[in-house]
């Protein structure tokens, strides 16, 4: 198993949604709403509920996001970090949890 996670467009597409929506909204989207809201870069199809799944499991992985453990529904949370969004490179591979604290 690669012990990089790549960092690709679509992937800062999906975490910026996610950081969207939750500002908006006050809590975090279902992987359908993503999935509804993401288009992929190669087709500009939205994503499928199964990869927008894969996609924020590797943000979890990456510490730039978490999962509560304080509801079982809309649980995804932006991890407080001191970490500049916007110095995050795209097409570049990350270690896991290189952003969390």
């Amino acid at each position: 198993m690669n012990k990089y996670i790549y960092f690709s467009l679509i992937k800062k597409q999906v975490l910026d949604f996610i950081i969207d929506f939750i500002r908006k909204n006050d809590f975090a989207p279902t992987y359908a709403e993503i999935a509804n809201n993401v288009k992929s870069n190669s087709s500009n199809q939205t994503i499928s509920r199964t990869r927008a799944n894969h996609i924020v499991e590797d943000l979890i992985r990456l510490g730039l996001i978490k999962k509560s453990t304080k509801q079982s529904h809309r649980k995804l949370e932006v991890v407080e970090t001191n970490v500049n969004m916007k110095s995050i490179q795209i097409n570049k591979g990350y270690l896991p949890n290189e952003y969390s604290n």
